[in-house]
């Protein structure tokens, strides 16, 4: 699963080097750090906390 969902942000990276979103490259790389350094144990808090960053990003979270 881990690998599957790397591969998934790889695929958005590439779209993000067209459109340079900030908050989805923050993302991107807390889930390769998240796959990279434990695997599957810290991939549902490190989600978790992306979700929250996109909220906050995109205005929906103070």
């Amino acid at each position: 699963m881990a690998q599957a969902v790397f591969e998934q942000w790889k695929m958005q990276l590439e779209l993000l080097d067209r459109y340079e979103r900030q908050a989805d490259c923050q993302m991107f790389l807390a889930m390769v750090e998240a796959v990279t350094h434990c695997g599957h144990c810290l991939m549902d808090e490190k989600f978790t906390r992306m979700q929250t960053l996109r909220l906050h990003n995109e205005g929906e979270l103070d």
